[in-house]
């Protein structure tokens, strides 16, 4: 991580071309991945590209690494749960990322759904053609692909709008101190891997509830209302409930006890308004076999 402060001569200029300025060296687009990867922050916040910097700004940025123009299809095998002409429906599996990434530049769903579809142009950004919305590499479950722009950006709207249901499954260490949590999340200021509450975050909420319980472990069904990373795990913790096998968030002890080292998160319902039919359609998986071993 290095810092820098915006120069007079870079003053009042977007931040992507700030940082064009500050450094040559490197293209706009690059620092635009940078602004999207979230590895740029003006005076302790994260900006959008578009947003203006001010001589004297401090800037804190990252240089990782450079990612490729556009993903690839690749024949990795996938856990169709529905298809019709306008989406896709699959169950990702744990260990999966969802589309190139540093460090994971190939082997994601993005390279696995290329390879059963075709490319396809369903968005702006080359590396995410069809995502709406993600999950966790070691988060597995439903997830929705878009086969067109309109569908994309149909979906993409229900998101924001907050009208699509989800439901996870999750297996905590304890019970849940609260059931319902509201509160701002927002990037660690110490640990970049990680998110936080805190104040100046973005407004968050997850409802959580008790599905069995055996011993020291539950089984909870957690329904987030919103979509920030890393949202269960967060609320989970805060909540005095880390998931198992969390290396993130959880508890050494008990990770280390029951022999986890990916949380168990399983992302199992999905309903959204059919972007054609205008239906209400659910998506659903079954409880995966590495949670049957405990419930």
């Amino acid at each position: 991580m290095s810092l820098h402060v915006i120069e007079e001569k870079a003053s009042n200029m977007r931040l992507d071309q700030a940082l064009c300025h500050t450094f040559p060296d490197h293209s706009r687009a690059y620092f635009q991945s940078l602004i999207e990867r979230k590895a740029v922050q003006v005076n302790g916040k994260m900006l959008k590209k578009r947003e203006r910097v001010t001589a004297g700004d401090t800037i804190e940025i990252e240089f990782l690494e450079d990612l490729p123009l556009a993903a690839k299809a690749e024949d990795i095998p996938l856990k169709i749960l529905y298809e019709d002409p306008a989406i896709l429906v699959v169950n990702k599996p744990v260990g999966m990322v969802v589309h190139p990434a540093p460090g994971a530049p190939n082997g994601t769903l993005v390279n696995a759904v290329l390879h059963h579809l075709g490319n396809i142009e369903t968005c702006d950004d080359p590396l995410r053609p069809g995502i709406v919305h993600r999950l966790d590499k070691d988060t597995s479950g439903v997830i929705v692909i878009a086969k067109n722009r309109r569908v994309h950006q149909n979906i993409a709207e229900q998101f924001a709008n907050r009208t699509v249901l989800k439901e996870y499954l999750a297996v905590t260490i304890s019970r849940p101190q609260q059931m319902h949590m509201t509160s701002s999340i927002g990037r660690h200021p110490v640990n970049r891997q990680k998110m936080t509450l805190l104040d100046e975050g973005r407004q968050s909420e997850t409802i959580f509830e008790i599905e069995k319980q055996k011993g020291d472990l539950f089984l909870i069904r957690a329904r987030p209302r919103t979509g920030r990373t890393h949202q269960i795990r967060v609320h989970a913790k805060a909540s005095g409930a880390p998931i198992l096998g969390d290396p993130l968030y959880g508890s050494t002890a008990a990770n280390k006890k029951y022999r986890e080292t990916t949380q168990l998160l399983h992302s199992q319902s999905l309903t959204i308004t059919h972007p054609v039919t205008g239906d209400p359609i659910t998506f659903k998986t079954p409880v995966p076999a590495r949670f049957s071993k405990y419930f």
